[in-house]
């Protein structure tokens, strides 16, 4: 198996020094969040603003359908990615922008708040992505011109 470690700099304190671990499959990533055994285990998903407990063979399911899965390490500098070769990359971009909502400050103690706010990240993100999409592929509802420059 190979991992690729990956750092990046940045002029913002709170992003310098981010390290993004990318994992080779799907079951390395699980076995790296959960330990290399994952019969019988659960992963514990943010879901509707609760936390629901999914099974990992579901989970992971869901992941390959997805194309990305990923999680934040616990120093809040470490991102543990898996995406498939051929993942939408607004996918990827969603997962990631969710991941990098933990590193962000502030850091909430409470877990539900912590997920809270990086869900806001990644649903910010989904609004600027699906916006640009609809704007560049113009699907708009309604047009109106507000104002006309030039000759009459």
């Amino acid at each position: 198996m190979k991992l690729t470690k990956i750092i990046f700099e940045s002029e913002r304190d709170e992003y310098k020094n981010v390290f993004v671990y990318i994992y080779p499959t799907l079951k390395s990533i699980y076995q790296s969040f959960l330990g290399k055994d994952l019969k019988g285990k659960v992963i514990r998903s943010y879901v509707n603003f609760k936390f629901v407990e999914i099974p990992v063979k579901e989970a992971m399911k869901n992941s390959r359908e997805y194309g990305c899965w990923g999680f934040t390490g616990a120093d809040d500098r470490r991102l543990h990615i898996w995406f498939k070769p051929d993942v939408n990359i607004f996918q990827l971009i969603s997962m990631l922008s969710h991941e990098a909502g933990h590193i962000a400050k502030p850091h909430h103690r409470e877990l539900e708040k912590e997920e809270a706010k990086a869900q806001q990240y990644q649903d910010v993100t989904n609004l600027a992505i699906g916006l640009a999409h609809n704007l560049l592929n113009n699907k708009y509802i309604h047009v109106q011109t507000l104002l006309k420059i030039g000759k009459k």
